[in-house]
């Protein structure tokens, strides 16, 4: 889109202008593109980039075989292979429960159920 491009250019020179010693930064460029593609959004635009790509009136022929040389890179046939992932379960190992004394009180291992750590 050469209009937008030279639109945008003319949005940034003007604004480099107005704003002395400053660079334009990340904050700018979106109101300096929005204004510059008000007024280069246009039918006329628009059917001249419809036309230049091939979609209205649509050609088919619009792009030459070797511009399609680069994607010949990407073309590979799939192949399938049968993968099998056996998946076990993690073993923990928990040590003993030490019998606890409590004043007054006994608590022996056996009536406890080995919990797993929470620190792990």
């Amino acid at each position: 889109m050469a209009p937008l491009s030279t639109y945008y250019a003319k949005e940034t020179r003007k604004w480099r202008r107005d704003h002395p010693g400053r660079c334009v930064t990340v904050n700018q460029i979106g109101k300096l593109f929005g204004t510059a593609f008000m007024k280069a959004a246009s039918v006329q635009t628009a059917v001249s980039g419809s036309r230049k790509t091939g979609l209205y009136p649509f050609n088919l022929n619009i792009f030459d075989n070797w511009m399609f040389a680069p994607a010949e890179t990407t073309e590979r046939s799939v192949v399938h292979q049968n993968t099998y992932v056996t998946l076990s379960s993690p073993t923990r190992s928990y040590s003993p429960i030490p019998n606890v004394t409590i004043p007054n009180q006994t608590i022996s291992t056996s009536s406890l159920a080995a919990k797993p750590s929470s620190s792990s």
